[in-house]
């Protein structure tokens, strides 16, 4: 038997089962992390041309502050708390299982602005310890 991914609500931290919630990242939360990596490359230019050091020199202290992914969440239908501003979201049902997670990350891999999510991150999370054993 396959064993099944449990999924907590963000929002109420109570189980999500297929057909009563999603898995999503919001357009609001991409364009926030487009706008904070903007930000974040102009500082860092800024630095850069400072020091004198233009090109692809980035020191160590500038990476610490590189900004957050847009985050994965996981809703209720009715817990969640941006219904309108659906980016990208699909029902957990689509990935109860390790094969299943495995294949949507496929299908994601395949879309542009992915990197730009925290989906390796949310994989992890949902992936037991002893699958992340390599």
């Amino acid at each position: 038997m396959t064993p099944k991914i449990t999924y907590s609500c963000a929002v109420c931290n109570k189980p999500v089962r297929p057909g009563t919630g999603h898995v999503g990242v919001t357009n609001g939360d991409l364009r926030q992390y487009r706008e904070a990596l903007a930000i974040w490359r102009l500082e860092v230019e800024a630095n850069q041309r400072t020091a004198g050091r233009l090109g692809v020199v980035i020191s160590c202290a500038a990476l610490l502050t590189f900004p957050d992914r847009a985050p994965w969440r996981v809703h209720h239908s009715a817990c969640n708390p941006h219904p309108d501003d659906a980016g990208y979201e699909f029902d957990v049902g689509r990935v109860s299982t390790h094969e299943e997670l495995l294949v949507w990350t496929a299908h994601l891999m395949e879309k542009n602005w992915v990197r730009e999510t925290d989906w390796a991150g949310f994989v992890r999370q949902h992936v037991s310890a002893k699958a992340l054993r390599v």
